[in-house]
């Protein structure tokens, strides 16, 4: 059925891990039987959240084959991530819209999850664009935030009934997807700065004046701390 899924995924036994540092995650997936290809009935996902109920997603195609060429190079932008997770905060803040730009199979994507216990349907918020996902039932508590990653998923998703682009899912058909190689991507290089002055004015016996100003920027940071961004 459209918008089914099958996926695995690793929860970080030691505790929350920041992605801050890098702007992008990359990963390698390749299909293997009927249904893949750019205009197939599946495609490969990827999610990175605090747990199956506040998560960024982005699904993509990805190709069948034995060769080094079938392999898909999939990459997934953390300034794109931001964008969303900014729009739902905003549309929260003004009571607007609970999904934002959500058309299609990211939708039927979404539509398809399950509330957790004790909530509703009507609770959730999402944004989407050009196959990224943002979801969450706790926006002003505990939407996804990379710096506090707690597991990684990986997956397929099926998100046509029938594909353009042959051969087609049939029934009894194996269906399989490899991943390889999960890595964070373009380190964070910019430099920061903080600097301090000091003002002391002393007038005698009548008065005496101290202002002291200092600024620090989101990159800086002593050495073995992380930045606060």
């Amino acid at each position: 059925d459209l918008a089914q899924r099958a996926g695995a995924y690793f929860r970080f036994a030691e505790g929350d891990k920041s992605f801050m540092g890098y702007q992008e995650l990359r990963v390698w997936a390749r299909g293997r039987g009927s249904g893949w290809g750019d205009d197939g009935e599946l495609q490969f996902f990827v999610k990175i959240g605090r747990d199956a109920d506040n998560f960024y997603l982005r699904r993509a195609p990805a190709y069948a084959g034995a060769t080094r060429e079938a392999w898909r190079d999939v990459t997934v932008r953390f300034q794109t991530l931001f964008a969303l997770r900014a729009d739902i905060q905003n549309a929260f803040l003004q009571d607007g819209d609970r999904t934002i730009g959500c058309t299609g199979v990211d939708l039927a994507l979404i539509e398809a999850s399950r509330p957790p216990a004790g909530r509703s349907e009507e609770d959730r918020w999402a944004a989407c664009r050009d196959g990224y996902v943002v979801y969450t039932y706790d926006p002003n508590v505990t939407p996804p935030n990379l710096a506090a990653v707690q597991e990684l998923a990986v997956g397929m998703v099926r998100v046509a009934d029938a594909s353009t682009s042959p051969p087609a899912i049939a029934a009894g058909d194996t269906l399989e997807l490899g991943v390889d190689d999960i890595r964070l991507g373009d380190v964070v290089e910019e430099a920061g700065y903080a600097g301090g002055i000091a003002l002391n004015i002393e007038a005698a016996d009548v008065a005496s004046l101290r202002v002291d100003l200092s600024r620090q920027d989101p990159n800086f940071h002593q050495l073995g701390e992380h930045p606060s961004f």
